[in-house]
């Protein structure tokens, strides 16, 4: 951005930024621009990392077809493009003795009883079983210590919390190590803001916005979200659309207290379950909506864009509201109702929303946090005397 663009966005008021983000609609997707950055990133090896006691995400490790790794998660599907798209390989390890790989505990900080919450996640590291092409597995079966990987064979690693020991980071120093705090209220990510933490180079934030500021996007942090991932990760999954609305757990809260409803050409179903039934769930839903009193942080309006639907929101329900657009922004129940009436009895004017919606997702979830990890590295790299 230019100077005086970035001034005038630091002096704005919030609500202005986040209804910019909003009014922001490219026409089509840019899949020319993403080639480039495609391309130099795919010069690298890549391995993307997470510690046995962490649900979400892949669990197979390796390399393997996407569906593959869907379908492997105890949760919700993360960020598939550094599997699919930059082709990383996915590495699951044991947490490591060293304080630092014990972030992951804050997640707990708020719970009457953390260490049973602790335990309980540990337990289920054991005990969980997941799908893969080989049978029922869990991550225990499947998961390495920290000294039994060969880091040398790669050029960048992503860790998710701290899954890798500063003293592993010191003896490869040319590695670019990465990482995302998978809770973005957990003290480690309000300290990432200020700077890497335990040796580590940049600090993925899960951010999906259009413009670094409010707040400014430090040099060490990159704006990519959890669900960075593209439409292209759920191909293998064929849409089957009822006309229903797909609802995340906040938002059938409010069917469940008599507080949402909706037409009968439009029933509202709910996402949740293992991969191979939310995905089910998504194929089956024309849209996706979320409100609620409740603000979240955003992720799913990304994940169900991504996976066919056309999303509808709230925008103050949301940290990142940039992947709603202005037309398919629904405040409260009664205009959820004519919104739906409109989309129903205007099919064009619906697959054009469609249309940009998904061009204006893959600039966030992919092209534009694609760009920004590119440039870092290479910077990185540079700096080193290595070749980008």
């Amino acid at each position: 951005m230019t100077g005086l663009k970035t001034w005038f966005l630091q002096i704005s008021p919030r609500s202005w930024i986040r209804s910019a983000e909003v009014a922001w609609t490219p026409h089509a997707p840019d899949h020319g621009a993403e080639e480039p950055w495609l391309s130099r990133a795919r010069k690298w090896k890549i391995a993307l990392v997470k510690q046995e006691v962490l649900p979400p995400l892949p669990n197979w490790p390796g390399r393997h077809p996407i569906r593959d790794f869907v379908v492997s998660s105890n949760g919700h599907t993360g960020c598939l493009s550094f599997l699919h798209e930059l082709r990383a390989e996915l590495l699951v390890v044991r947490t490591a003795l060293e304080p630092e790989c014990s972030t992951w505990i804050e997640k707990f900080h708020g719970d009457p009883d953390p260490k049973a919450s602790r335990r309980g996640f540990e337990q289920r590291a054991v005990e969980q079983t997941f799908l893969s092409p080989a049978g029922p597995r869990t991550r225990r079966d499947v998961a390495r210590t920290v000294d039994e990987i060969d880091w040398n064979t790669f050029d960048l690693v992503v860790s998710l919390d701290i899954s890798i020991p500063t003293r592993i980071l010191r003896r490869h120093p040319h590695v670019v190590w990465a990482y995302m705090i998978t809770e973005t209220g957990m003290p480690a990510y309000r300290a990432s803001q200020r700077g890497p933490l335990h040796g580590y180079d940049l600090f993925l934030n899960q951010c999906a916005r259009r413009f670094p500021v409010r707040p400014w996007r430090a040099p060490h942090e990159i704006d990519l979200p959890w669900a960075f991932q593209t439409q292209d990760c759920y191909g293998w999954n064929p849409r089957s659309d009822n006309g229903s609305v797909g609802l995340d757990r906040h938002t059938w809260k409010l069917v469940e207290e008599g507080r949402l409803h909706f037409p009968k050409l439009n029933p509202g179903i709910p996402i949740r379950g293992q991969p191979v039934d939310f995905l089910r769930q998504y194929a089956q839903s024309r849209y996706f909506l979320h409100m609620g009193p409740r603000k979240t942080w955003g992720t799913s309006l990304l994940e169900a864009s991504c996976a066919g639907c056309l999303v509808l929101g709230d925008p103050q329900s949301v940290v990142h509201s940039a992947p709603l657009l202005p037309a398919l922004q629904v405040r409260n129940p009664a205009e959820l109702y004519l919104r739906l009436a409109w989309l129903e009895e205007h099919p064009r004017e619906r697959a054009e929303l469609w249309r940009r919606q998904q061009a204006k997702t893959r600039d966030l979830a992919f092209l534009r946090p694609l760009r920004h990890l590119v440039e870092a590295v290479e910077g990185i790299r540079k700096s080193r005397g290595q070749q980008t």
